[in-house]
């Protein structure tokens, strides 16, 4: 995985980020894509991504 380190605060984030935009199914299958991009190097999920898998637990 290539990173870039932001200007401010010197955090690397990954160049490939995880959008919600297509994300659908069950939470554990949403899960599932979650870590699977975190254990292939995306540090970088948008936000959304978490409302989604609340949305589907009714939280």
């Amino acid at each position: 995985m290539k990173y870039r380190t932001l200007p401010h605060g010197g955090e690397k984030i990954s160049v490939i980020g995880l959008g919600a935009g297509s994300l659908s199914g069950t939470k554990e299958e949403m899960v599932t894509v979650l870590n699977t991009a975190m254990e292939n190097g995306i540090n970088c999920p948008q936000k959304g991504i978490l409302c989604c898998i609340e949305r589907q637990t009714g939280a």
